[in-house]
Protein backbone atom coordinates (compact mmCIF):
# COMPACT_ATOMS: atom_id res chain seq x y z
CA UNK A 1 0.00 0.00 0.00
CA UNK A 2 2.67 2.32 0.81
CA UNK A 3 4.27 1.96 -2.26
CA UNK A 4 1.39 2.54 -4.27
CA UNK A 5 0.65 5.80 -2.53
CA UNK A 6 4.76 6.54 -2.81
CA UNK A 7 4.03 6.15 -6.69
CA UNK A 8 0.89 7.70 -7.04
CA UNK A 9 2.54 10.93 -5.04
CA UNK A 10 5.62 10.81 -7.07
CA UNK A 11 3.25 11.45 -10.05
CA UNK A 12 1.22 14.02 -8.80
CA UNK A 13 4.74 16.08 -7.86
CA UNK A 14 5.85 15.73 -11.60
CA UNK A 15 2.60 17.06 -12.70
CA UNK A 16 3.09 20.18 -10.70
CA UNK A 17 6.25 20.43 -11.28
CA UNK A 18 5.66 20.24 -14.60
CA UNK A 19 3.14 22.81 -14.95
CA UNK A 20 4.50 25.41 -12.56
CA UNK A 21 7.95 24.95 -14.21
CA UNK A 22 7.23 27.29 -17.05
CA UNK A 23 5.26 29.46 -15.30
CA UNK A 24 6.82 30.63 -11.51
CA UNK A 25 10.56 28.51 -10.95
CA UNK A 26 10.28 29.46 -7.45
CA UNK A 27 7.19 27.62 -6.39
CA UNK A 28 7.81 24.51 -8.65
CA UNK A 29 11.08 24.06 -6.51
CA UNK A 30 8.87 23.13 -4.05
CA UNK A 31 8.05 20.16 -5.87
CA UNK A 32 11.10 19.43 -7.33
CA UNK A 33 12.34 18.75 -3.35
CA UNK A 34 9.42 16.51 -2.82
CA UNK A 35 9.77 14.50 -6.03
CA UNK A 36 13.55 14.14 -4.30
CA UNK A 37 12.35 13.10 -1.28
CA UNK A 38 9.33 10.69 -2.93
CA UNK A 39 12.35 9.19 -4.81
CA UNK A 40 14.21 8.28 -2.26
CA UNK A 41 11.39 6.33 -0.27
CA UNK A 42 10.60 4.87 -3.73
CA UNK A 43 13.88 3.34 -3.97
CA UNK A 44 13.92 1.34 -1.02
CA UNK A 45 11.11 -0.95 -2.69
CA UNK A 46 12.56 -0.78 -6.46
CA UNK A 47 16.02 -1.06 -7.52
CA UNK A 48 15.32 -0.25 -11.20
CA UNK A 49 13.36 2.80 -12.83
CA UNK A 50 12.54 1.97 -16.82
CA UNK A 51 10.25 3.86 -19.44
CA UNK A 52 6.60 2.24 -20.64
CA UNK A 53 5.58 2.84 -23.93
CA UNK A 54 2.44 1.00 -24.69
CA UNK A 55 3.79 -2.68 -24.38
CA UNK A 56 7.25 -2.30 -25.03
CA UNK A 57 9.70 -1.36 -22.03
CA UNK A 58 12.75 0.59 -22.54
CA UNK A 59 16.07 1.15 -20.64
CA UNK A 60 16.30 5.24 -19.28
CA UNK A 61 18.03 6.94 -21.50
CA UNK A 62 19.51 8.75 -18.18
CA UNK A 63 20.25 7.50 -14.37
CA UNK A 64 17.99 8.05 -11.63
CA UNK A 65 21.33 7.88 -9.63
CA UNK A 66 22.09 11.53 -9.95
CA UNK A 67 21.92 13.92 -7.38
CA UNK A 68 18.33 14.44 -8.73
CA UNK A 69 16.25 12.78 -11.52
CA UNK A 70 12.80 14.50 -11.96
CA UNK A 71 10.54 13.45 -15.22
CA UNK A 72 7.91 15.84 -15.79
CA UNK A 73 5.63 15.03 -18.33
CA UNK A 74 3.07 17.14 -20.42
CA UNK A 75 5.26 20.13 -20.30
CA UNK A 76 3.64 23.48 -21.53
CA UNK A 77 5.89 24.02 -23.75
CA UNK A 78 5.95 20.46 -25.39
CA UNK A 79 3.84 21.39 -28.51
CA UNK A 80 4.25 21.29 -32.48
CA UNK A 81 8.35 20.97 -33.16
CA UNK A 82 8.10 22.65 -37.17
CA UNK A 83 11.85 22.07 -37.80
CA UNK A 84 10.85 18.10 -38.22
CA UNK A 85 7.29 18.07 -38.48
CA UNK A 86 6.59 16.92 -35.02
CA UNK A 87 3.52 16.47 -32.18
CA UNK A 88 5.78 16.93 -28.80
CA UNK A 89 2.67 16.84 -26.67
CA UNK A 90 3.83 13.40 -25.07
CA UNK A 91 7.56 14.42 -24.26
CA UNK A 92 8.85 14.06 -20.99
CA UNK A 93 11.48 16.27 -20.16
CA UNK A 94 14.30 14.79 -17.54
CA UNK A 95 15.78 17.36 -15.16
CA UNK A 96 19.12 16.28 -14.02
CA UNK A 97 22.46 17.40 -13.30
CA UNK A 98 24.40 19.21 -16.60
CA UNK A 99 26.59 16.74 -18.15
CA UNK A 100 25.05 13.39 -17.00
CA UNK A 101 25.37 10.94 -19.32
CA UNK A 102 22.81 10.17 -22.40
CA UNK A 103 22.08 6.69 -23.65
CA UNK A 104 20.53 5.73 -26.42
CA UNK A 105 17.23 3.33 -25.50
CA UNK A 106 17.57 1.45 -29.06
CA UNK A 107 19.54 0.73 -31.85
CA UNK A 108 19.43 2.71 -34.61
CA UNK A 109 20.86 5.45 -37.17
CA UNK A 110 21.35 8.68 -36.79
CA UNK A 111 18.80 10.68 -39.01
CA UNK A 112 19.88 14.36 -37.82
CA UNK A 113 21.86 16.02 -35.22
CA UNK A 114 22.88 19.36 -34.05
CA UNK A 115 26.26 19.66 -32.49
CA UNK A 116 26.83 23.38 -32.88
CA UNK A 117 24.68 25.80 -30.64
CA UNK A 118 25.84 27.18 -26.95
CA UNK A 119 23.37 29.46 -26.07
CA UNK A 120 20.49 28.13 -24.08
CA UNK A 121 18.45 30.24 -21.82
CA UNK A 122 14.75 31.03 -20.86
CA UNK A 123 13.74 32.57 -23.53
CA UNK A 124 10.83 31.06 -26.06
CA UNK A 125 12.79 32.42 -29.40
CA UNK A 126 15.70 30.10 -28.55
CA UNK A 127 12.91 27.88 -29.00
CA UNK A 128 14.76 24.50 -31.84
CA UNK A 129 17.95 26.30 -31.31
CA UNK A 130 19.87 23.85 -29.31
CA UNK A 131 21.68 20.44 -29.42
CA UNK A 132 20.31 17.36 -29.96
CA UNK A 133 19.92 13.50 -31.69
CA UNK A 134 17.42 11.77 -33.83
CA UNK A 135 17.79 8.28 -34.03
CA UNK A 136 15.93 6.04 -36.30
CA UNK A 137 15.22 2.09 -35.41
CA UNK A 138 13.92 0.56 -38.90
CA UNK A 139 12.64 -2.49 -36.85
CA UNK A 140 10.48 -0.49 -34.59
CA UNK A 141 9.51 2.24 -37.22
CA UNK A 142 10.00 4.70 -34.39
CA UNK A 143 12.44 7.92 -34.17
CA UNK A 144 13.77 8.17 -30.91
CA UNK A 145 14.80 11.83 -30.13
CA UNK A 146 17.49 13.73 -27.47
CA UNK A 147 17.41 17.38 -27.19
CA UNK A 148 19.17 19.48 -24.71
CA UNK A 149 22.40 17.19 -24.94
CA UNK A 150 25.91 17.42 -26.52
CA UNK A 151 26.81 14.91 -28.40
CA UNK A 152 29.74 12.95 -28.67
CA UNK A 153 32.62 14.07 -31.44
CA UNK A 154 32.20 10.45 -32.92
CA UNK A 155 28.45 10.88 -33.21
CA UNK A 156 27.77 12.24 -36.31
CA UNK A 157 24.91 11.78 -38.94
CA UNK A 158 24.03 8.25 -40.38
CA UNK A 159 26.22 6.83 -37.51
CA UNK A 160 25.24 3.36 -36.16
CA UNK A 161 24.23 3.19 -32.98
CA UNK A 162 23.76 0.59 -30.26
CA UNK A 163 21.23 0.51 -27.33
CA UNK A 164 22.51 1.80 -24.32
CA UNK A 165 25.35 3.37 -26.20
CA UNK A 166 26.57 6.20 -24.85
CA UNK A 167 25.52 9.29 -27.22
CA UNK A 168 26.45 12.65 -25.16
CA UNK A 169 25.65 14.45 -22.24
CA UNK A 170 23.20 16.83 -20.89
CA UNK A 171 23.59 20.94 -21.70
CA UNK A 172 21.43 23.56 -21.21
CA UNK A 173 21.07 24.92 -25.32
CA UNK A 174 17.93 26.57 -26.67
CA UNK A 175 14.91 27.11 -25.05
CA UNK A 176 16.01 25.54 -21.32
CA UNK A 177 14.92 27.02 -17.93
CA UNK A 178 17.35 24.46 -16.08
CA UNK A 179 19.57 21.30 -17.99
CA UNK A 180 17.46 18.57 -19.02
CA UNK A 181 16.67 15.83 -21.78
CA UNK A 182 14.11 16.61 -23.95
CA UNK A 183 13.10 13.12 -24.86
CA UNK A 184 10.71 11.64 -27.38
CA UNK A 185 9.35 8.45 -28.75
CA UNK A 186 8.02 8.83 -32.29
CA UNK A 187 5.41 6.64 -34.78
CA UNK A 188 6.39 7.70 -38.15
CA UNK A 189 3.15 8.83 -39.84
CA UNK A 190 3.12 8.71 -43.99
CA UNK A 191 -0.31 11.23 -43.59
CA UNK A 192 -2.41 13.25 -41.24
CA UNK A 193 -1.20 16.67 -39.44
CA UNK A 194 2.08 15.78 -38.09
CA UNK A 195 5.07 13.59 -40.12
CA UNK A 196 6.11 12.41 -36.56
CA UNK A 197 3.56 11.62 -33.77
CA UNK A 198 4.64 11.14 -30.13
CA UNK A 199 3.56 8.26 -27.89
CA UNK A 200 2.51 8.48 -23.98
CA UNK A 201 5.48 7.40 -22.23
CA UNK A 202 5.33 7.02 -18.30
CA UNK A 203 7.47 5.67 -15.92
CA UNK A 204 8.03 1.90 -15.10
CA UNK A 205 9.07 0.74 -11.56
CA UNK A 206 10.23 -2.65 -11.14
Amino acid sequence: MKNFILKTKFNFYSKKGAKLQTVDLKKAEKYFKLLDETLIELLKYHNTIKLKCKNQIYDLPVSFKYEYFRPFFKMATHRKIKEVNADDTNAVDFDIPLNSEVRSVSDGIITAINKNNTCGENDPSLAGKDNYIYIYDKNQNKIYCYRHVKPLQEINLNSQVKKNQVLGHVDNTGYSITPHLHFVIYKIKNNGCFRLKSEKIKLFFK
